[in-house]
C-alpha cells in the first residue's frame, strides 16, 4: 500500500493523494514489481496532475514489460520536467483521466473501467480480447507473488511465439515451468518450483533456438528489460 508522503510544508496536496491511492491500485492489480511510492511522488508531483496521469496511464500499458516501475516513472518524468518528451497517448484520451482532457482521474472511474466497480459499464465488454487481457492479468499477478530467484526473463523470441511454445521449449530443454507468460519486444518470463530449477534453466536455455531465434536467458532482477 502507498504511503502517503507529506509536502514540505507538512501537508498532502491533491495530486499527491490522487497519485498514492492510483499507485496503490496498480501495485495490487496490474504490476509484476510494485511501484515505491515515495521514490517517485516528488517528481510525479512536479510535472502536475496531467502528465502525471499521462505517464501511470503509460506505465500500465507497458505493465507486462517493465520490472521496474519506480525506475521507469522516476526516469519518465525527469524526461518530461526537463522537456525531452512528453507521455505517449493512443488518442483515446487516458484511463486515469476524465474524459481524456488532461483533468483529473478518478479512481473509482478506474475500478469500474478494470471491472471492480461493476455498473453497465464492466459487462462482457472487448469479448475474446478482453478475456486474453483477463487471463494475461491474472497470470502476471501470480508471477508477481512468486519469488524472483524463481523466475527467468527470456529475450530473443520469435514473432507469433505463443506461451506454449515458449513452455515446450523450456521443458525441452530443461525443466517445465509452472507459469509462462509472454511480455513485450520479443521477450516472456517462465516461474520454476525452485531457485534451484530456475538456475538450471537459465544454464540450459541460454543460447538455444527457437524457430530460428536465438534466445537470451536471465536472471530476473528489478533491472528494466525495456526503456519507456
Amino acid at each position: 500500500m502507498a504511503v502517503i508522503k507529506p509536502n514540505k510544508t507538512g501537508g498532502v496536496t491533491k495530486v499527491q493523494n490522487k497519485i498514492s491511492k492510483t499507485i496503490g491500485w496498480m501495485n495490487k492489480n496490474s504490476l509484476m514489481t510494485s511501484i515505491t511510492y515515495s521514490e517517485v511522488v516528488d517528481a510525479l508531483d512536479t510535472i502536475g496532475e496531467s502528465q502525471a496521469c499521462r505517464l501511470l496511464n503509460e506505465l500500465d500499458e507497458k505493465a507486462y514489460s517493465i520490472s521496474n516501475p519506480t525506475g521507469w516513472l522516476q526516469k519518465a518524468a525527469a524526461r518530461v520536467a526537463s522537456g525531452e518528451s512528453s507521455p505517449q497517448s493512443s488518442g483515446a484520451g487516458s484511463k486515469w483521466s476524465r474524459g481524456g482532457g488532461g483533468g483529473a482521474w478518478d479512481l473509482h472511474s478506474v475500478l469500474r473501467m478494470m471491472g471492480k466497480g461493476g455498473g453497465k459499464g464492466g459487462g462482457k465488454g472487448g469479448g475474446k480480447g478482453g478475456k486474453n487481457n483477463d487471463a494475461k492479468r491474472q497470470t502476471m499477478m501470480k508471477l508477481k507473488e512468486i519469488d524472483i530467484d524463481r523466475k527467468v526473463w527470456i529475450g530473443g523470441l520469435p514473432n507469433g511465439l505463443t506461451w506454449k511454445d515458449l513452455e515446450k521449449h523450456m521443458e525441452s530443454t530443461a525443466t517445465k515451468p509452472v507459469i509462462s507468460e509472454l511480455l513485450a519486444k520479443g521477450s516472456g518470463v517462465c516461474a520454476f518450483k525452485t531457485a534451484e530449477e530456475a538456475t538450471a534453466a537459465i544454464a540450459a536455455a541460454n543460447g538455444s533456438e527457437l524457430k530460428g531465434k536465438t534466445l537470451e536467458v536471465d536472471v530476473w532482477t528489478k533491472k528494466e528489460k525495456a526503456e519507456p
